[in-house]
């Protein structure tokens, strides 16, 4: 079927092929004919356009007259670090261009209470409460003159909040939650409903200078993406210049994290920063005197990673402990994971973590795949025909384990023992302290005289097995035991 044809007097224009009515060849009788003003380009060259600095409200996190997401999961605090940047705004101690400048500050919030929630976060933060405006609704008034209000809408009432930002010379505005600014009929998962809303928003940040905050809640899914998990449209972080993230530390429970995860203008591999969320009393019911409560932000300073890493971080401990909840294989890798960590730099006996793990009915096969998972060092220590040891990996454990585990790898591990007079690991000779030339026979004799007794080659009878780990012997010095074993009884 046609597309409709717009048309003003004898001139008329094919909506579907982009083109006039005449040159596409539509007959009339087939559509219908619309009426529509002429139209042209508003055109402008680059020559005429001044460049100019990005100006931050928040130094490389928050530009200035964009729209910028705050985004995380429910219970992270992200509410409460959007209140923390509000007060340091109004204190003019935001690092960036307002710095030493108090600024007003426009939130438009209706999920929360303003007398039990807004006002003591902003109180707790030591907010300058007179610069902060609440837009509490729209008022209309009908065609019978009657007043009513609604709530604001986008993009119904951008050209009033553009003028309530000039009127307070707002450095910024605070949309808590975004999608509930919204308006009827446009779908938060359809980009260009998303778009409709946003554009203009973005367009009366950049006239009036003002960062267009919107808090913005995230998906538990994303597969380590911090972008995909968030709710609704990709529009939402495409039409943003900045999206900062808040999570909790997947290394501590108690910790959270905000960072940049994009940023038009600026760096996105910043570190992050690290902060808690305690309560403090904020003052007293002034009816019957109960004390007010509210949350506070708490810095901790700069994490050691940006909040891109973290968020992977954190989905590979997730998959991770899924994996060692539901499979036999994954509990086996948890264990091992787990038995190495405990044992430390020096690990275990093979024949040690087989037993062990035979009392919990782990099969060998079952260890044999989660060693080769978790990336175990199996080493004989330097002593030729020595038994098997099982040690964590120098540099950690391969993959998602890396995340799990809060060792982290140091000098002196595994196959670094020159200076361990007082180690119970037997000392191992460097490349450097055996000659090229040296062949491997003589190389195993000097290597012998390291160990805490040097053993020699005699014509003993060789022991089946060593008494201690009993694994099988070659030479035998009459104790029955390797040399490595004997120091580590």
């Amino acid at each position: 079927m046609m597309g409709p044809v717009f048309g003003i007097g004898t001139e008329s224009w094919c909506d579907r092929h982009a083109i006039d009515r005449a040159s596409c060849g539509c007959p009339f009788g087939e559509v219908a004919v619309t009426e529509r003003p002429r139209a042209r380009l508003k055109t402008r060259r680059a020559g005429d356009i001044t460049a100019r600095a990005v100006r931050w409200l928040w130094h490389q996190h928050i530009p200035q007259g964009e729209v910028v997401l705050v985004a995380g999961r429910e219970g992270v605090g992200k509410s409460t670090f959007c209140y923390r940047t509000v007060a340091q705004i109004t204190r003019g101690e935001l690092t960036g261009e307002y710095i030493g400048q108090p600024r007003n500050v426009i939130i438009v919030a209706t999920e929360d209470s303003w007398a039990h929630t807004i006002v003591p976060r902003l109180m707790a933060e030591s907010a300058d409460l007179d610069r902060v405006v609440q837009v509490e609704a729209v008022e209309l008034t009908d065609d019978e003159g009657n007043p009513h209000e609604v709530p604001i809408m986008l993009p119904r009432d951008l050209v009033e909040l553009e003028q309530l930002i000039c009127d307070e010379h707002a450095a910024a505005v605070l949309l808590d939650p975004l999608m509930s600014r919204m308006g009827e009929g446009l779908d938060t998962h359809v980009d260009r409903d998303v778009r409709q809303a946003l554009e203009p928003l973005t367009r009366i940040g950049h006239a009036t200078g003002a960062a267009i905050l919107g808090i913005i809640h995230q998906n538990k899914g994303g597969g380590g993406d911090v972008l995909n998990s968030i709710m609704g449209s990709r529009a939402f972080s495409a039409v943003a210049r900045a999206v900062l993230v808040a999570m909790r530390d997947p290394m501590d429970e108690a910790r959270r994290l905000v960072g940049i995860a994009k940023s038009n203008l600026g760096p996105d591999d910043l570190e992050a920063w690290a902060y808690t969320v305690e309560g403090v009393e904020v003052g007293t019911d002034p009816d019957d005197g109960r004390e007010i409560i509210a949350a506070r932000y708490v810095d901790h300073g700069r994490h050691d990673t940006s909040i891109r890493e973290a968020e992977i971080r954190a989905h590979e401990v997730a998959r991770q402990e899924r994996r060692e909840s539901t499979t036999p294989t994954g509990a086996a890798e948890k264990w091992l994971r787990e038995l190495l960590d405990t044992a430390g730099e020096h690990g275990l006996l093979k024949s040690d973590v087989l037993k062990r793990a035979g009392e919990l009915d782990y099969s060998e096969k079952m260890l044999r795949t989660a060693r080769e998972s978790l990336g175990v060092v199996t080493d004989r220590r330097g002593v030729f025909q020595g038994p098997m040891w099982w040690s964590k990996p120098e540099d950690g454990w391969k993959g998602a384990h890396a995340a799990l585990s809060p060792w982290t790898a140091q000098e002196g591990k595994l196959g670094k023992y020159a200076d361990c007079a007082t180690d119970s690991a037997p000392a191992l000779l460097s490349e450097a302290d055996v000659s090229p030339q040296v062949q491997p026979k003589d190389a195993l004799h000097a290597q012998l005289e390291h160990t805490p007794r040097a053993r020699t080659r005699d014509n003993n009878p060789p022991h089946q097995s060593c008494s201690i780990c009993s694994e099988p012997m070659t030479y035998d010095d009459g104790t029955g035991t390797h040399a490595g074993c004997e120091v580590r009884s």
